[in-house]
């Protein structure tokens, strides 16, 4: 009978420690089951942050683009309009130098003509004295 026992108490005891075991592999596996949900939760939201960031850097590249073709733009626009204002005063300063020019150029003519017409007077005396000389000489000539 002891031994009887003893078997039972051996049964007991084993079916003690695989009941013990099993429980403690549905831990093990019901632990092992939510690590890897947490593992795929995990692993979803890195897919949807690395989308995002993709997204969010086409949005940069995106804007980036448009700034540098605003910008490129804008540029140009003032090149343009420092390139106008500069041959426009070049212009201004040509026609400025023609204006000067020809100011001169009509000083110059004004002096010439006053200068003939001095000129003029002087050689319609001349020609006058002349005339008078030869009067008074045929005059003395006939007498």
């Amino acid at each position: 009978m002891k031994m009887d026992e003893e078997r039972q108490s051996k049964d007991k005891e084993r079916e003690r420690r695989e009941e013990e075991l099993k429980r403690e592999i549905r831990e093990q596996e019901k632990h092992q089951r939510e690590t890897q949900d947490e593992m795929r939760q995990e692993q979803e939201t890195l897919r949807h942050e690395t989308k995002e960031m993709r997204q969010e850097k086409d949005n940069v590249k995106k804007e980036k683009e448009r700034l540098q073709i605003k910008y490129d733009t804008e540029r140009e626009i003032l090149m343009n309009r420092t390139e106008n204002d500069r041959r426009k005063r070049e212009e201004e300063y040509k026609m400025k130098e023609r204006e000067d020019l020809q100011s001169k150029h009509e000083a110059e003519e004004n002096k010439m003509k006053i200068l003939m017409e001095k000129l003029n007077r002087e050689r319609e005396e001349m020609m006058k004295k002349h005339e008078e000389e030869k009067e008074r000489m045929k005059m003395i000539e006939e007498e």
